[in-house]
């Protein structure tokens, strides 16, 4: 069974703002957790906790791009903190369409690699999730 590269994954905001991240070299997919509550009360049959699920946590984004003036629109310092917008992370994974995580989320830090004289200048960004995220399979 072969893997999926990812060579021709995007990511880009849904709206208006146009906050295109070029160059990027890798981005990480969040996952999705809930809390764990213990209900357990003096009652509790063979002393054994009682646990029922609590609110769903997603894990903030990081994506590294390589600085580059090329892209339409940078993120820059101004943009943290910034307004939560719509994002659209694609994976060229399907022929027809691509599989896409869809979420709300504003850029909470970034970062900007070392400077050196024969070397990329590599830039880290984090993009807090905010609400529900949703995921699209392609075809």
């Amino acid at each position: 069974m072969a893997g999926q590269l990812g060579f021709g994954g995007t990511i880009v905001t849904a709206g208006p703002e146009s906050i295109i991240i070029g160059d990027v070299k890798k981005v990480s997919i969040p996952g999705v957790s809930c809390d764990v509550i213990d209900i357990t009360t003096l009652a509790s049959a063979n002393k054994v906790a009682d646990k029922m699920a609590g609110k769903n946590e997603t894990s903030e984004i990081e994506v590294t791009a390589i600085y580059s003036n090329a892209t339409n629109k940078i993120p820059s310092i101004t943009d943290v903190g910034g307004p939560a917008v719509s994002w659209v992370i694609s994976v060229d994974d399907f022929d027809t369409t691509q599989s896409k995580f869809t979420f709300v989320g504003y850029i909470s830090s970034l970062s900007i690699g070392e400077l050196g004289q024969d070397d990329k200048v590599e830039m880290t960004y984090t993009i807090a999730i905010s609400g529900k995220p949703t995921f699209t399979l392609g075809s």
